[in-house]
């Protein structure tokens, strides 16, 4: 087709168009999309990543949750200008939307802002614009997205055609006139779009993925039981020795299983297991709580929140280090308690431990979504909110730590204007963008024999997981990759799947990766207590492994030194 039709072709739009056949070509993968806006409301919770990853669809339709649970909303005006707008466009407000690799495009279906008895937020007379490279923009054409209706159920309202343009980027601008439905706030639901050539694992990788598959000798290590421990998430391992493993969990099920079906029983917010290495080709894991079915990590008066979530923990001088968020009511993070118990080898029963604040984090900035010995340092990976949630990098001596210190003794990895460098003095926004998105809870694995850190990501309102690696920890991460879909996600009722960790202990030879997730209920534990729900809150394993040169040596079996 000449060149200068396909424009008038691209600026088709079908106007309140209901759910039916999907275009030719199949869904993008959000998991290479990267979403951005002149402004977000409250970071994580309104961030333009919502308008991709799917949170709030069933299928082809979406929920009119009354919070906008799922929804990008901007701030009050919107942030947007024609100094911020990546076309230099004049406009209230934008989202942009970034491909990892350039799409053959064909179209895109739109759901708008669909907030119960606040759609007057979604975007009405808005300019499309598109890119081959990110930086140089054409306009696809000008549309006027439909009302969403506010009700559930709502399929789609409005199509975009591109084409079959190969396009980079596309940006959505509010018009100056006429850019919502009459309200300060500016809001969208979902786009999707559909186009070809997008690869999970690009040909120029670093790393191959070999295979990926649920773990054959993990795979029931971890199932509820009988009567006792019906499951938990976190699922965070700590190597003790060759043959032992402490394994962290925060909120836990405790109950019996009747007619396939957990009965409702004790919910406390901390358990752990004792992985006995020696036990089969598995082993296999005792679990230890409270006396009178009560957290194993009861909160202890003077320190932040209402009660403890650990999900991070290292073995260190012969002590446990174990970092805890720190939990108030309405599941509201306030900061960062370090637990230190000084008998870790004993009986679980018989541990003693001190309780401290640590002395930094909250909702949106924490240290500990990853903690990893190499000395003479602690490096904590961790998450922070400016501009949506990205991971960050900080460390300390472990002499340090040892010795008792708390946050005062972090330096962050930073750029305060003359490159990124180790700083104790640097803002939030000056801290350097390790890769998105940024999570409360991973791990870090690095293999000698491929000289590289793995670090899992993922985002918990769709089904997918992500990998990136680095030759450094303080980078250059390269843009996730994704690497398994969590085929939970395909209960009747809604999910979240989270805490995707990988367990370096587990690993036998060279570019294997044995990896951890876990899964919820998404507004409601009811579900657990189902026979389908029995499938759901209890951790799982699947098997990495990457491509390694045939002509390097293979690893010997992971042993603590």
């Amino acid at each position: 087709m000449p060149k200068h039709l396909l424009g008038l072709v691209a600026a088709l739009l079908f106007a309140a168009a209901e759910a039916g056949t999907p275009p030719a070509s199949p869904p993008v993968d959000p998991g290479v999309i990267a979403a951005s806006a002149s402004s977000t409301f409250f970071p994580s919770l309104t961030d333009a990543f919502l308008t991709i990853d799917g949170s709030g669809m069933q299928g082809d339709v979406h929920d009119n949750h009354a919070q906008g649970h799922g929804m990008w909303l901007s701030a009050s005006g919107g942030g947007g200008s024609a100094l911020n707008n990546p076309a230099g466009v004049a406009g209230p407000a934008w989202l942009r939307y970034d491909f990892t690799t350039a799409i053959d495009l064909e179209a895109a279906w739109v759901w708008n802002h669909n907030q119960s008895g606040l759609t007057s937020r979604g975007l009405r007379n808005v300019s499309v614009h598109v890119s081959p490279d990110g930086t140089a923009w054409s306009l696809l054409g000008d549309f006027e997205f439909a009302q969403a209706p506010g009700t559930s159920g709502y399929a789609h309202s409005d199509e975009l055609d591109f084409g079959m343009q190969t396009v980079k980027s596309v940006l959505i601008t509010a018009k100056s006139s006429g850019g919502n439905y009459g309200d300060l706030y500016y809001g969208f639901s979902e786009i999707r779009f559909y186009g070809e050539g997008q690869q999970c694992v690009p040909e120029d990788y670093p790393v191959q993925v070999e295979s990926v598959a649920i773990d054959p000798v993990y795979a029931d290590l971890l199932l509820p039981q009988a009567v006792g421990w019906l499951g938990s998430d976190v699922a965070h391992s700590i190597p003790m020795s060759d043959d032992r493993v402490i394994w962290l969990f925060a909120d836990t099920l405790l109950g019996t299983i009747v007619d396939g079906a957990r009965t409702p029983g004790g919910f406390i917010n901390s358990s752990i297991g004792i992985h006995d290495r020696t036990d089969g080709p598995a082993g296999s894991v005792t679990y230890h709580w409270g006396a009178g079915d009560t957290s194993f990590f009861p909160h202890e008066p003077g320190t932040p929140g209402e009660l403890y979530w650990p999900t991070q923990g290292i073995h260190l001088g012969g002590d446990l280090f174990l970092f805890c968020f720190s939990v108030a009511t309405g599941f509201q993070l306030e900061s960062t308690t370090m637990i230190r118990v000084d008998n870790p080898d004993d009986d679980p029963g018989d541990w003693t431990w001190t309780v401290s604040d640590f002395g930094i984090g909250g909702n949106d900035f924490g240290v500990h979504s990853a903690v990893y010995v190499e000395g003479p340092y602690v490096y904590f990976m961790g998450f922070e909110d400016t501009g949506g949630r990205r991971m960050i990098l900080s460390r300390m001596l472990a002499a340090d730590l040892v010795a008792g210190s708390m946050a005062e003794a972090l330096e962050f990895w930073a750029d305060e204007g003359s490159g990124p460098q180790w700083s104790t003095t640097a803002a939030p926004s000056q801290l350097v963008t390790l890769f998105t998105p940024g999570v409360t809870e991973t791990d870090i694995q690095y293999d000698a024999t491929l000289e590289r850190y793995f670090v899992t990501t993922y985002d918990p309102f769709t089904p997918r997981i992500y990998l990136t690696t680095a030759e450094e920890l303080t980078g250059p991460w390269e843009e996730p990759v994704c690497l398994y879909d969590v085929p939970e996600h395909d209960v009747s009722f809604p999910i979240i799947s989270y805490a995707v960790r990988p367990h370096p202990e587990l690993s036998t030879k060279a570019g294997e990766l044995v990896i951890t997730y876990a899964t919820n209920g998404f507004g409601s534990l009811g579900a657990l207590y189902t026979q389908e729900g029995l499938g759901i809150y209890h951790p799982r394993f699947i098997r990495v492994q990457l491509e390694v040169d045939p002509l390097a040596v293979d690893l010997d079996a992971w042993t603590i030194e």
